[in-house]
């Protein structure tokens, strides 16, 4: 009955930006972000120097690499590089970080960069694995086509000689490809078997 000729529902009145409280706590929460926007500054900045690595193309990389033909050294050289930077990374991207308000965690991130440089320095092997591979089937192929040419009998003189040509050419294009830095065989040593010194007369004895 008491409330049976209110026109509207009573309301409480909200208080407004200008009131001691909210004032107040708009000044707490503006100086809490001020403090934290450095840190994140820094927290953003962190992660600028893996920028490229994040929005690289693997694949695309791997290819513009193989198509490098970059010696074993220099390979050695990039891998061991490749692993410096994980290493770097592992060091300077810590587990957590604090931006004032709140705490992040920073283990997926360290764990991405990292394993992205681990499995950069991996690929490398495989591509000089690739290179070896093509290059092995390569001299295979130029071995059968020599086998196949020795192996044909020959039926007449011009064969027999067209034969012998053959083989000199195929045998000084050995020697040029063999490198001047290998050491060369050294004749097999001579069984006993095969020679056999005839014994000395002891001096003064008669023939």
């Amino acid at each position: 009955m008491e409330a049976l000729f209110w026109a509207s529902t009573p309301m409480l009145q909200t208080i407004t930006a200008h009131d001691g409280v909210a004032a107040a706590c708009a000044a707490t929460v503006k100086a809490a972000l001020a403090a934290a926007l450095p840190t994140a500054a820094q927290y953003l900045a962190l992660y600028e120097q893996y920028a490229p690595l994040v929005t690289l193309d693997v694949p695309k990389w791997i290819e513009e690499y193989e198509a490098g033909e970059k010696s074993i050294a220099e390979m050695r050289a990039d891998v061991t590089k490749e692993l410096a930077k994980a290493a770097a990374a592992e060091e300077a991207i810590p587990l957590t970080t604090s931006l004032g308000l709140f705490t992040v965690s920073c283990a997926a991130v360290r764990k991405f960069v990292v394993d992205h440089h681990r499995n950069l320095a991996l690929e490398i092997p495989k591509v000089l694995a690739r290179r070896v591979r093509a290059k092995g089937d390569e001299l295979k192929e130029q071995f059968q086509e020599i086998a196949r040419a020795l192996h044909k009998k020959p039926t007449n003189v011009e064969e027999v000689a067209e034969l012998e040509e053959y083989a000199s050419r195929d045998s000084n294009r050995g020697r040029e490809r063999c490198p001047a830095s290998l050491p060369r065989a050294s004749p097999p040593p001579t069984s006993p078997l095969q020679v056999r010194r005839r014994p000395q007369r002891p001096p003064g004895r008669a023939a």
